[in-house]
């Protein structure tokens, strides 16, 4: 059973679909209600060319979705906020159904004194405002260290500006909030405190929000107290003196989908690696890694649990069986022997090179 979401409507609906078609597994899919516009196509095309003996898609809002967990399926892909996903998680628990959860969270990002701080703006600012904000992976608050907290705040707005003109709203390339009730939260959190100090227009009608950024953020200012991800064009940026003070503070909070950190004292580097816990955590750059079909895409704890794109969600979804065969002699038996170890969960971590010509990435599986 997989359960699409509304903000990459296609692609987080159909990447679980080919992972459970190559696993050799039958499925259901239920994009969300939200996008009915991105829905009928998906609906369209999958009756044209799917083989409806296998692959089915079923519409509707939440009541249908729980009504679909009253199934018993072997397995559900969810992908959504943290409260829906601890309703599927606890529907599936009454039938021992097993889960791959995506989910969310608030993103740490992290800008050291030893960063290029335009570079860093740079790829942080198109993060952030990719979709207008509405990206589960999008680096959800900045903290700089208070010696380049002006640099990156004078960089950020330099990037907004060549990305999206003197007015986003005209701009091609600036999304929209997709509908009345996000567009109303997001605007409570612009207004729930902090200066903003760029940006902050915002148009009802069209549901429109700048990229704003905002200073005199803590993290007891009200737009962080929640651990939900902002999920919006908003960027708090805080700073911070004492590294150490800050991991310890970052290790209080939930664990995040991803944490992003941008330094090139190595030192740090493996602090980091070592300290925080996270779905996944990228060095020098935002969004990239999960452009890598290979790595393993998914969160841990409160941002998720299990992992997938094309080849994790194929192993995820394929349980080997082992089987003994034994010879019927009174003087022994013979038997081949398959064991499939499944202690650890790899939190990928992705290396980028603080360079603008571009990024060069080197891969680590860490065990955590």
């Amino acid at each position: 059973m997989i359960f699409g979401a509304w903000n990459y409507p296609l692609q987080l609906t159909m990447i679980p679909l080919v992972g459970a078609i190559a696993a050799g597994c039958c499925a259901v899919i239920k994009p969300s209600e939200l996008v009915p516009c991105s829905t009928s196509v998906i609906v369209r095309y999958f009756r044209e060319f799917m083989d409806s003996e296998c692959y089915r898609i079923l519409q509707g809002g939440p009541d249908i979705a729980m009504k679909l967990m009253e199934q018993r399926w072997d397995h559900v892909f969810f992908t959504g906020s943290t409260e829906v996903g601890k309703k599927v998680a606890a529907k599936a628990a009454g039938n021992l159904i097993s889960t791959t959860l995506e989910l969310g969270g608030k993103s740490p990002t992290i800008v050291d004194d030893t960063a290029n701080v335009d570079v860093a703006a740079r790829r942080i600012c198109w993060g952030k405002f990719l979709n207008a904000g509405q990206v589960c992976i999008a680096p959800d608050y900045v903290v700089v260290h208070k010696s380049k907290k002006q640099d990156f705040i004078t960089s950020v707005k330099k990037y907004i500006l060549e990305f999206y003109g003197e007015d986003p709203s005209q701009s091609a390339d600036y999304s929209r909030l997709v509908n009345s009730r996000n567009y109303e939260r997001v605007k409570r959190l612009l207004e729930s405190g902090g200066r903003v100090i760029f940006g902050g227009e915002t148009d009802e009608e069209t549901r429109y929000i700048s990229p704003t950024l905002l200073d005199g953020v803590f993290f007891n200012s009200e737009i962080m107290k929640s651990q939900n991800e902002i999920f919006g064009p908003i960027m708090p940026i805080l700073e911070y003196e004492d590294f150490p003070a800050l991991l310890d503070t970052l290790r209080r909070r939930e664990k995040p989908l991803v944490t992003y950190f941008f330094s090139t004292n190595k030192q740090n580097i493996e602090l980091v690696e070592r300290e925080l816990s996270s779905g996944t955590l990228s060095v020098n750059d935002t969004i990239q890694f999960v452009c890598i079909p290979q790595l393993p895409f998914g969160g841990v704890g409160f941002s998720g649990q299990g992992g997938y794109l094309v080849l994790v969600s194929t192993v995820c979804l394929y349980t080997p069986a082992p089987v003994l065969r034994g010879r019927l002699q009174r003087s022994g038996w013979v038997s081949c022997l398959v064991s499939t170890v499944c202690l650890y969960t790899p939190a990928p971590v992705l290396r980028g090179r603080l360079q603008r010509s571009g990024w060069v990435s080197c891969l680590v599986l860490q065990f955590v």
